[in-house]
């Protein structure tokens, strides 16, 4: 009775697939977190400094009430987003 072994071709297969997966993980690090770190700091600066500045402004009664609230909901959502994106880029 002839009996083959395989072990050498799952080795083989086992570690390609391990190169795969670390070289698509280091892939995804730089370009989906690493690479978006930076706008997501001047995101977030900018954003902060635009709710800042609506909020004063409204309460100074010197625009239109209705649409700067809708427009300060937007940019809380976008903080909002941004400081969601910090911490999820180092998980």
């Amino acid at each position: 009775m002839m009996v083959l072994s395989t072990e050498c071709l799952h080795s083989l297969a086992q570690q390609w697939t391990l190169d795969k997966e670390l070289s698509q993980e280091r892939d995804f690090r730089f370009y989906q977190g690493w690479l978006t770190l930076p706008v997501a700091f001047i995101g977030l600066f900018l954003n902060s400094f635009f709710v800042a500045s609506v909020i004063r402004v409204v309460q100074e009664h010197r625009v239109s009430r209705k649409f700067y609230v809708l427009l300060l909901n937007r940019a809380a959502g976008d903080v909002l987003a941004c400081l969601i994106h910090l911490p999820l880029v180092d998980m």
